[in-house]
């Protein structure tokens, strides 16, 4: 079922490389089976839920460009396969989902970097303790490629078939490779979001 949430505010992605469209296809597959909401690209967030006006996370998106640069020799590694729910209310959730996703490990020389970028987005440590990337205060950034979200209480996505989508396709497994990053408008439904700009390496 397609994910009726509706988000707010913009977010930063690293936009990967998919050669063998073997990221794309997983996406398309779990999205032609369970009749979930279709993810417009392969991408990594970086930044999440930024609650500033388009001006000036516009603003702050351009500042970063000196910043973007030394993301384009850097490469983020599978390490696992998640499908789990979130239920608003429950362990902090913040609404009513079931995802999955490839989780990844970033090397060591990410970690300045995501640091710059958050402190010019000014994303940490707001009123309800989270911050931009979703994470608990003091809690580690945990990079993931998103696969499929659905709608609890009648979506079907379930880690069986995400399993089985994903051994069709052996190149989900190779490094990420960064291609670009990309400001995004999130406010609406996850078909809703809008590119608003894109730096492409």
């Amino acid at each position: 079922m397609k994910l009726t949430y509706v988000f707010s505010g913009y977010t930063l992605w690293l936009d990967v490389l998919d050669e063998d469209n073997s990221i794309r296809n997983v996406m398309d597959g779990m999205e032609a089976e369970h009749n979930t909401a279709h993810i417009q690209r392969p991408h990594v967030t970086l930044v999440y839920g930024v609650p500033h006006t388009l001006e000036s996370s516009l603003l702050s998106f351009r500042s970063l460009l000196p910043h973007f640069s030394s993301l384009k020799a850097k490469t983020l590694t599978p390490n696992g396969l998640i499908c789990d729910t979130e239920i608003a209310g429950v362990n902090s959730g913040k609404m009513d989902m079931i995802w999955s996703e490839v989780s990844l490990k970033a090397s060591p020389a990410f970690a300045s970097t995501r640091r710059a970028i958050e402190s010019i987005f000014d994303v940490t440590g707001n009123e309800e303790k989270k911050d931009g990337t979703g994470r608990e205060d003091g809690e580690e950034w945990r990079p993931h490629l998103s696969l499929a979200y659905d709608e609890p209480g009648g979506g079907t996505l379930d880690l069986k078939s995400v399993v089985r989508h994903v051994s069709k396709e052996e190149g989900i497994w190779k490094d990420v490779k960064i291609k670009g990053v990309s400001l995004w408008d999130m406010n609406g439904t996850i078909e809703e979001w809008k590119m608003i700009e894109e730096v492409v390496f």
